[in-house]
Order: structure tokens, then sequence, then C-alpha cells
């Protein structure tokens, strides 16, 4: 009897381990099983040029939670980068990468570039746009940064490769057709700058820099009239530089609109007070036209911001002489003299003043009588 229960008690134990093993086993295979999913579902698997990046998930519920999350995260980061708020970018693009892996994800590297780019990594920069393009060799996006990155570096003819790329996908981009123009522009290829640049214009009507240029190469090819009307649709489209004033301001001169011409480069000094150019243009038109004293206001103003420019003096000298102050413009040829002793030139300048301050001492009042 001993015996039966002694078995008993050794058959109960033995079964009872043998269930909390079989068990145990269960527990750790199911989480096995729910761990490989978990990292499954942040794998991503090679994909072909598609916009959204293809990932293996258990479930349906799984890939739709994924994909709002990151549109989320994207969508935050082209609003923080109008307000160009890089630094913030980077963090949400490294909370990205912690939490998913990135390799195949072109926006992730194309934000990145940006990233490099503003902190004036370049090479890092290029490899990283290089890298969104290489998984989709269709994004415009990241070609057209690339190829404006390029200008930066002087490497048209890769910026040139990249921009003409692009509008292979996105032919009607009027900011791409810009860059494009720009770039031309830049390299003075002015035919096919104009072309670029027109299309940008045709694409986006109110586009005001795309204007703005267009006037600055007709203006370059003596087409007056047709510069006027880009830089006034220029400033109409919000596009107000010093520059378009002063372009401006030069094309109503050579069509002989004072007024206007005046009034522009009034308007440029204003943009910007220490713009030598505009000084230096409007002291020229007083002269021009008569007003000595105003041009030497100018002709002072443009000294202090350039003193080494010596056509400058001479300008000075002639209203100087226009206004019979003959000591004034004796006092900058002898200085001139001075600084450049062979110059033939300033010699004769000093010679002549000499001779016009005497003529201008032998001179009487007139000399009339009334009864």
């Amino acid at each position: 009897m001993k015996k039966n229960s002694f078995r008993l008690v050794a058959f109960l134990t033995l079964f009872i381990s043998l269930v909390s093993s079989i068990n145990r086993g269960y527990t750790e295979s199911t989480k096995g099983t729910e761990k490989k999913s978990t990292v499954k579902k942040h794998l991503k698997v090679n994909e072909s040029d598609t916009l959204d990046d293809e990932m293996e998930f258990t479930d349906e519920n799984d890939r739709l939670g994924y994909e709002k999350e990151k549109n989320e995260i994207y969508s935050k980061v082209r609003k923080l980068l109008i307000r160009k708020k890089y630094k913030a970018i980077a963090r949400e693009l490294y909370l990205l990468s912690k939490k998913y892996t990135v390799d195949t994800d072109r926006e992730y590297h194309f934000y990145m570039g940006i990233i490099y780019e503003k902190r004036s990594l370049y090479q890092n920069a290029v490899e990283s746009y290089l890298k969104a393009i290489e998984l989709s060799p269709n994004y415009s996006k990241a070609r057209n940064s690339l190829g404006t990155l390029y200008c930066k570096l002087h490497k048209f003819h890769l910026a040139i490769e990249h921009f003409q790329k692009a509008l292979e996908y996105n032919p009607y981009n009027p900011f791409i057709n810009y860059n494009l123009g720009n770039l031309y522009f830049d390299i003075e290829d002015y035919r096919n700058a104009l072309r670029y640049i027109q299309k940008a214009i045709e694409y986006k009507k109110n586009f005001g820099s795309a204007y703005h240029k267009l006037g600055i190469i007709m203006f370059s090819k003596k087409r007056y009239a047709e510069s006027i009307e880009y830089f006034n649709s220029a400033i109409k489209f919000k596009k107000k530089s010093h520059t378009t004033y002063y372009y401006l301001g030069l094309a109503y001169y050579h069509i002989e609109e004072a007024s206007k011409a005046i009034f522009c480069l009034k308007v440029a000094l204003r943009f910007k007070r220490d713009f030598f150019e505009a000084a230096l243009e409007l002291g020229k038109m007083y002269q021009s036209y008569g007003e000595f004293e105003n041009a030497l206001i100018l002709y002072k103003k443009s000294r202090r911001l350039n003193p080494d420019y010596d056509e400058l003096s001479l300008l000075m000298v002639d209203c100087y002489r226009e206004l019979r102050r003959y000591s004034d413009a004796i006092k900058i040829i002898k200085y001139l003299i001075k600084k450049y002793p062979d110059n033939e030139r300033f010699k004769v300048y000093l010679k002549n003043l000499q001779e016009k301050r005497l003529i201008e001492n032998l001179s009487e009042p007139p000399d009339y009588y009334s009864f």
C-alpha cells in the first residue's frame, strides 16, 4: 500500500513538471514570434522608384499605421522647412531614423541633403541627394536641389545635367525652368537663359524674380522699352530690390525719361544706402542735366563708399570747373598727380584748370550804366 502511494506521488510530480516545461516552451515560442513580427514591421524591403517606401507588415493595420505616422512626420518637416527651422528638421529626421530603417526612404535622404547643405557639409549633401535620386530617378525635387548645389560649387556642367533631367520628369515646373535659365544667365548664355526663364513665366504668371531677370537680359541687349516692361512686372509681383530699381532707372535714362530715371535711382538708394553704383549713376544723371551741386553731393557720397575709384575724382573736377570753383578742382588734380606722377592726362587737366583760373581772375564785373 505504501509502495503504491509512493509511486502515485512520483507520477504526479513527473506529470506536473512535464506540463510546466511544455507551457514554458510555448510561451518562449510565442514571445519569439511576437518579437519577429515587431522587427519585421520596421524592416523595409527593396523598392523600385515608388513614391512611398514598401515594407513588410503582418497585417493591414500595421501598414496603415506606419504610413500615417510617416506622412505626419514629413508633413511636419515640410512646414519646418518653410519656416527655415533646420535644427528642428534635423531632430525630426534623427527620431525617424531611430524608429524605422531609412536606407530606402528617398525623402529622408532628400531632407538630410538640405540639412548637410545648410551646415556647409557639401560633399555629404551631394551624397544624400544622389542617394535619393538613386532610389527614385524621377525625383525631380532632389535633382533640382542637387543642381542648385552644383551651381553654388561652380560645377555648372553637372548642374545643367540635373536640371535638364528634372525637367524631363517635371517639364512644367516654373522653378526648375527658372533655375536652369538663371544658370545660363550666369554663364552668359543669354539665348538659353531667355528660353527657360520665359517658360518659367509661362507656367507661373506672377513670377517676380523671372520678370526681374528678363529685364536685365533685355537691358544688356539695349532693348530698354522691353526691359522697363519686365522690371515693372517684377515690381508688380512683389519682387522689389535695389537692383530692380537701379536697372529700371538706367533704362528710363536711356529713353530720356529723366524724372522717372532719377526717382528709380533714389528708390534704389533707399533700399540699399551703401549702393555705390546707384549713387554714382545718379550723380552722372544730375551732371548731364546741368545740376552740378546735386551731382557733387552724390559723388562725395560715392567717394566715401569707394575712395579708390579715381574716375570719380575726375567727375568731381568737371563739376567744380562748371561751377568755376577752380581752387577745389585744382586741389583734387594735384592729389591725383602726387598719387600717379607719370600720368600725363592729370597734368593736362591741371594746366587747363590753372589757365581757366587765371582768365577768371582777370575778368571784370559788368560795367554798364543806366540814366
